[in-house]
C-alpha cells in the first residue's frame, strides 16, 4: 500500500538582501522615498513580496512597519523596488533613523542591512534659481542654489527640458559633485 504523497520544498530563505537606498527627499517631514535592488539569492523560490521597517529614532529595534501593518501597498508585491514612507512620529526633524527592507518567500525572509536617514526636514532655497556662470556649446559651469540649511544636502542634479513634451533629462557628465 502507497504511502500518503508529501510535497517538499527544494529552497531556503532568501539570502542576502542588499542595503535599500534613498531615491527621493519628496517632502521628508512628510514623507520620504527609498528603494531596494532583489536579494542576491532567492533560496531557490520565488519572491513572494517585501515589508519596510522603521526605528523610533532612538536607537531602539528596527521593528516600526513602516505606513502600517501589513501595508498592502508594500506587502505581497514581489515585483516592489521603491516606497513611500509616511510615519513619522512628531517632532521627528533632525531625528536619525534606520531603515530596513525585508524580503519574502514561501520558506522565510532574510534582512536588509540598516539604512541610516537623518530627517534633515526640508531645506528651503534662500536663492532657488541655478546661476550659470561660463556656457559653449559643449559644457555648462553653473553654481547650485544656497539652501538655508545645507548642511544635509548630499549631491545636487541639473536636469533640463529635452524638447520633447516638457520631459526632463539629468544632465551628465559631472567634472566633480560639490556643493
Amino acid at each position: 500500500m502507497p504511502s500518503n504523497a508529501f510535497t517538499f520544498n527544494a529552497c531556503f530563505n532568501p539570502r542576502r538582501m542588499p542595503k535599500p537606498f534613498k531615491v527621493d527627499d519628496g517632502s521628508f517631514t512628510n514623507n520620504l522615498i527609498i528603494g531596494w535592488e532583489e536579494p542576491d539569492d532567492d533560496g531557490g523560490c520565488p519572491i513572494t513580496g517585501y515589508a519596510v521597517f522603521r526605528d523610533d529614532a532612538n536607537g531602539g529595534n528596527v521593528t516600526t512597519e513602516v505606513n502600517t501593518v501589513n501595508d498592502t501597498q508594500i506587502r505581497n508585491n514581489p515585483t516592489l523596488r521603491r516606497a513611500t514612507i509616511t510615519n513619522f512620529t512628531a517632532a521627528s526633524q533632525n531625528q536619525n533613523y534606520r531603515f530596513m527592507v525585508r524580503v519574502f518567500n514561501r520558506e522565510g525572509y532574510a534582512d536588509s542591512p540598516y539604512l541610516r536617514l537623518v530627517n534633515s526636514g526640508n531645506p528651503q532655497p534662500v536663492n532657488n534659481k541655478v546661476q550659470v556662470i561660463k556656457r559653449n556649446c559643449t559644457s555648462l559651469h553653473v553654481q547650485m542654489p544656497t539652501v538655508s540649511d545645507d548642511d544635509y544636502i548630499l549631491s545636487y542634479e541639473l536636469q533640463i527640458d529635452n524638447g520633447l513634451n516638457g520631459e526632463f533629462v539629468s544632465v551628465g557628465g559631472f567634472d566633480f559633485n560639490t556643493k
